[in-house]
């Protein structure tokens, strides 16, 4: 029987939904580690997850892999076989990010931990609360990532030529800041890590510290809850900081609502460069079209910045085979791996987002361990067609947004790009540029080009539907089908 997984995020809350209610009692505390999943691929038999640190998936395979599949067979009546890979790359967009942090509630919330020294968690005493301790397998992937398996084209070289410079010699006046931009899942995070990665191991006496914004937003929120009982709280989150001597910010675009976040932010960009010491800062857009105070813009602009655009093929095949040689390390059993012209096909049709370049190639390398032989093109493009919807169904154009949404909210074309400011007509106005923002690889200049606008309109288009999407399901509901309508347009 052929199911509907068209929709991959809403059928993975369906799955959640169901674990949560097998999960009698809360025994195996679900809710603290399917949120750090991500539903990358599913099929009738299979389904891929993602997860962004190794404790995630080593707790989730020993503890709750089966409620996942009882699930999943429950639903759709057939055995599924279920993966879960660490992508290091992914964005960390969830509270609970950090494995400490999720240890140190199962132990508060009393749950039971085995005995098995294999186990994830160990004792000190019987008697005593168990606390969480060190696994016996390496955690931090990050480490993996370095400038040696970056893989280098037109696209990216200038951002890894200065990555590479400021690693090799830390607080160069022209290089900080070093603020690399791009859209997600370009390469930015792999840099920063890459950056870390070089300076422990050439210069370990160089204290390096590592940030993604959400997290850094995070520390900051704790800090000021524990500071009416605790008044070092604040002291000790600005020493972690202020004492490093390169500091790496991931995703600083996350801050820009974020006020008084962003106002220690920069106290501390203020002290630490004023010393001369290193920041590099990442985000998805260009310093100009973040939207925080223009003194803070200026500070960006002190030092050089940078953008990673769209990955060329050359760049995608790299990748492709490099991730290949990784698959062939670490199931050297497998005896047939993708076909040249398989390797062509997923670099021409996925998208800049090289998370899903590796989910797509993921799910082809195990079609072709579980079925034994090697899968040719015409097969790949169905076990791809949902991956590569955007891609291989159509290509989407602003035109095509236009169209969508002048016959989804009423409005003629000359209105939509017109200068008539009436609510409905700015309203559809701003969920067009979001879309076109969202799901097209053109810069916001060329998009507030199409609705005769300049890029600050749509970067406020942009804030005040994401904004929205926050707390409105009914807006969230109308984007999601008005992203299916494009998909679907002749």
């Amino acid at each position: 029987m052929e199911h509907d997984f068209s929709d991959i995020n809403k059928t993975w809350g369906t799955i959640v939904k169901k674990v949560e209610e097998l999960d009698v009692g809360g025994a195996q505390k679900v809710d603290a580690f399917l949120p750090q999943l991500k539903p990358q691929a599913i099929s009738n038999d299979f389904l891929m997850l993602t997860t962004n640190n190794s404790f995630i998936k080593f707790w989730v395979e020993s503890h709750i892999l089966g409620l996942i599949k009882q699930a999943l067979s429950s639903l759709y009546g057939t055995e599924f076989n279920v993966q879960i890979e660490v992508d290091q790359t992914e964005d960390a967009d969830t509270e609970y990010t950090s494995e400490s942090y999720i240890a140190a509630n199962l132990v508060s919330s009393n749950t039971k931990l085995d005995t098995d020294p294999s186990n994830v968690f160990t004792s000190q005493n019987s008697e005593e609360e168990a606390s969480p301790a060190t696994p016996n397998f390496d955690m931090n992937l990050t480490n993996l990532l370095t400038f040696e398996n970056f893989v280098i084209g037109s696209s990216n070289n200038m951002a890894f030529q200065m990555a590479r410079s400021v690693a090799e010699t830390p607080g160069k006046p022209n290089l900080n800041p070093l603020f690399i931009y791009g859209k997600s899942g370009v390469g930015k995070t792999h840099l920063l890590h890459a950056i870390k990665n070089y300076i422990n191991i050439n210069n370990p006496a160089i204290n390096v510290v590592y940030i993604d914004a959400t997290a850094f937003v995070n520390e900051y929120t704790a800090a000021s809850a524990a500071h009416d009982v605790d008044k070092s709280s604040f002291i000790n989150f600005n020493k972690k900081y202020e004492s490093a001597q390169v500091l790496l910010i991931d995703d600083l675009q996350l801050l820009q609502d974020k006020v008084a976040t962003l106002n220690t932010f920069f106290t501390l960009f203020n002290n630490i460069t004023n010393l001369g010491r290193q920041i590099v800062i990442s985000a998805d857009r260009a310093p100009k079209n973040i939207d925080v105070d223009e003194r803070y813009q200026s500070r960006f602009n002190n030092g050089m910045s940078c953008e990673i655009t769209s990955p060329e093929v050359e760049v995608k095949l790299g990748i492709i085979k490099s991730y290949i040689d990784d698959f062939k390390k670490e199931e050297p059993e497998v005896e047939n791996y993708i076909s040249d012209d398989v390797v062509n096909f997923i670099a021409q049709n996925s998208s800049s987002n090289i998370r899903e370049l590796k989910s797509a190639v993921t799910k082809v390398l195990y079609e072709i361990k579980y079925n034994h032989e090697n899968i040719p093109v015409d097969k790949v493009k169905e076990i791809l067609e949902e991956h590569f919807s955007k891609n291989i169904k159509k290509r989407v154009t602003v035109e095509n947004i236009q169209k969508v949404c002048e016959e989804y909210y009423g409005v003629s074309h000359n209105a939509l790009v017109g200068k008539k400011k009436d609510r409905n007509i700015a309203f559809a106005r701003q969920i067009s540029m979001y879309l076109c923002y969202k799901m097209l690889e053109i810069s916001v200049t060329a998009i507030g080009k199409s609705f005769n606008r300049d890029h600050s309109t749509v970067l406020h288009s942009i804030k005040v539907i994401e904004d929205k999407l926050k707390n409105n399901i009914e807006i969230s509901g109308e984007i999601e089908l008005l992203e299916k309508r494009v998909l679907e347009r002749d």
